[in-house]
């Protein structure tokens, strides 16, 4: 799930979205489609809220992965797409899905993964008869690895 990390005594910390303060713009997805989220940021257009160093004028904007978000405290945060992949039931969709290993359709309720690559959100299959996420050591569409696992790939301290 999107996140942002959040400098604390300790050093940068992962903050669920739900468990913001109040006060801060509001984060919120704006749909989910087979090719991810889409995350917007909506600020007044009277508070002082930049997004990697540009006002936010128009009082809304999407978020991309790894971007800083700047309070007019001079406090600074950065959102993340980046989650692990898991594995989890296909809920359905209303256009036909296909697997880009093995190219079959995706049933209600059929184990899937949703590639956590930045930008890609590609499913897959992964039961036992067909594990077409960790058939490789990469995503089939991007080089994603296929490991299975919630750990956090990226840190604000990479910057």
């Amino acid at each position: 799930m999107a996140h942002v990390w959040r400098k604390e005594k300790i050093g940068w910390v992962p903050t669920g979205l739900d468990r913001l303060a109040s006060g801060l713009p509001t984060l919120f997805r704006s749909t989910e489609g087979s090719f991810g989220n889409v995350w917007l940021l909506a600020a007044p257009s009277h508070e002082a809220v930049a997004v990697n160093g540009e006002p936010v004028r128009a009082g809304l904007v999407a978020l991309r992965d790894r971007d800083e978000i700047r309070l007019a405290d001079g406090e600074r945060f950065f959102f993340s797409t980046q989650d692990g992949a898991t594995v989890e039931p296909f809920a359905g969709s209303s256009t036909d899905l296909r697997c880009p290993r093995c190219r079959r359709s995706f049933e209600v309720g059929s184990m899937i993964v949703r590639c956590p690559g930045p930008g890609c959100g590609v499913i897959h299959h992964q039961t036992d008869d067909l594990p077409c996420w960790t058939y490789t050591e990469r995503c089939a569409v991007c080089p994603q690895s296929t490991e299975l696992g919630e750990e956090h790939r990226w840190t604000p301290e990479e910057l």
